[in-house]
């Protein structure tokens, strides 16, 4: 639930360093990405789909060109939603 998501962040973040596991995990959520620490932001790998040839493209957030702009937004969960980060890919 978007009231709760937050909790989910803090729930995977805390997890990840108590255990000192890897999560693999998929969203759609602008939301669940504007709750994340920097550090597990960074280590986000976002997928996109090139216009021109049509084949899948991805990058960790940390490699994008703009990625100080990205965290430092406070209109993350906006970018997102908005197609910014597809076409930073």
């Amino acid at each position: 639930h978007p009231s709760r998501i937050h909790l989910l962040a803090e729930l995977l973040e805390r997890v990840t360093r108590e255990r000192r596991i890897q999560v693999v995990a998929t969203t759609h959520s602008p939301t669940l990405l504007a709750h994340l620490s920097e550090a597990s932001l960074k280590d986000v790998v976002a997928f996109g789909r090139d216009a021109d040839s049509g084949v899948t493209v991805c990058s960790r957030l940390a490699d994008l060109e703009h990625f100080d702009e990205l965290k430092e937004s406070d209109h993350l969960e906006r970018l997102i939603s908005t197609g910014w980060m597809e076409r930073a890919l």
